[in-house]
């Protein structure tokens, strides 16, 4: 039985699929023409793109082709919108810089907490060495008590560490399998009050709905056009949940800006901006340039974030380490005559 690749194997994949035909595109090849470049030029699975094909073939929307692959269900939102505004170069620009800005945010969030993760590793690994082979030869000369609380932290802490492990192990498990059946605009409400997250969270979904909503306004759509898109997304999106619930709301006269304002996770200046749009005519290329300016206080807030990972992490290696040497050192100090605590 073939071996499946790992998503994250997939994922990369994907990646380099959607750069090579990005740049394909923009050197004046059609889509058709693209794919069997790559193709003949075996530098990317085989097995992708022939399912990329064949979906293709069957004369399926160009969005369900890049879902076939493994693009993100808010990737194959943005490629079904570029079907109707027609920029597609400018949609893969968006999605390829979306994946690689992520994938760099990754790798600095991982440089940062590597080295600090390692030394907790090495401080519950002396902990353990302390527990197993130094502190039972240290009670047998009776300098120390066993019922000292320092004596007490090195026994039990390994084992508070590995219960805290799984307790937070355990409920990342039951909130992901509870994110997965409550409703997209009840998840998306959910990270938005999270600490630290969920302003960053705001920030990115209001760049890409300034984004994609900007750029249909700019092709010449209107509000009602621009619901009967977004309800023609998969149902499981964040878009395809708004525009059924905004629906009734259009019906009964309400505008796109008052609509706006009920979802929270959304930042209140994109519904002010929608508000000025509609009365100057220019709502579609506000959004736009409102859609960059968000997205760079994004990566800006998320850059100072990441910064103070590594700092946080290296207190909480100092307290540890503080802790241990107490928890061995005051107890014999206690013994020989001391009286600190």
């Amino acid at each position: 039985m073939k071996k499946r690749p790992s998503k994250r194997k997939q994922q990369k994949e994907v990646t380099r699929f959607l750069t090579m035909l990005l740049l394909l595109l923009k050197n004046g090849f059609r889509l058709q023409e693209s794919i069997e470049i790559m193709q003949r030029s075996k530098q990317l699975s085989t097995a992708m793109l022939e399912k990329f094909q064949a979906v293709l073939t069957q004369g399926e929307g160009l969005s369900q082709c890049f879902q076939a692959i493994g693009c993100t269900n808010k990737e194959v939102s943005q490629l079904y919108f570029a079907t109707v505004h027609g920029n597609l170069t400018l949609t893969l620009t968006t999605i390829v810089d979306q994946r690689k800005r992520l994938a760099k945010q990754k790798q600095e969030l991982l440089k940062a907490s590597a080295y600090p993760l390692a030394l907790i590793g090495m401080v519950i690994f002396l902990l353990v060495g302390m527990n197993v082979f130094f502190l039972p030869q240290l009670l047998m000369t009776d300098m120390i008590s066993a019922d000292h609380w320092g004596v007490r932290f090195i026994r039990y802490a390994p084992l508070g560490f590995f219960v805290l492990a799984c307790i937070v192990l355990g409920m990342y498990v039951i909130v992901k399998q509870h994110l997965t059946k409550v409703s997209a605009l009840k998840t998306a409400a959910i990270y938005r009050k999270i600490p630290f997250i969920g302003p960053l969270y705001s920030m990115y979904q209001t760049s890409y709905f300034a984004l994609e909503w900007g750029q249909l306004y700019t092709q010449g759509l209107e509000s009602k056009q621009l619901l009967s898109c977004m309800q023609a997304l998969p149902t499981h999106t964040i878009m395809y949940e708004m525009a059924q619930s905004m629906q009734t709301q259009f019906l009964s006269g309400q505008s796109f800006s008052e609509m706006i304002r009920a979802y929270d996770f959304l930042m209140p200046e994109v519904a002010v901006i929608i508000y000025q749009g509609e009365k100057t005519g220019r709502l579609g290329e506000e959004l736009l340039v409102y859609s960059q300016i968000v997205l760079t206080q994004f990566s800006e807030r998320s850059e100072r974030l990441l910064k103070w990972v590594q700092p946080v992490l290296f207190c909480f290696i100092a307290l540890l380490v503080i802790s241990m040497y107490a928890a061995m050192l005051l107890p014999m100090y206690q013994n020989i005559g001391g009286d600190l605590f």
